[in-house]
């Protein structure tokens, strides 16, 4: 998880965020988390199984 994290997501759209006012919370709702649906689906897949 932690790979697919620094690989995905580009510092420049946490620096964008930053720019337009959006707090920490505000970044991880709109920016990291959509970009780390297909992870933790995965994630949640292959703990069920």
């Amino acid at each position: 998880m932690g790979q697919y994290a620094q690989n995905s997501l580009p510092d420049e759209l946490l620096d964008a965020g930053r720019i337009d006012g959006a707090g920490f919370f505000r970044l991880y709702w709109t920016v990291v988390l959509p970009l780390f649906r297909p992870a933790l689906a995965f994630l949640g897949i292959f703990t069920f199984m």
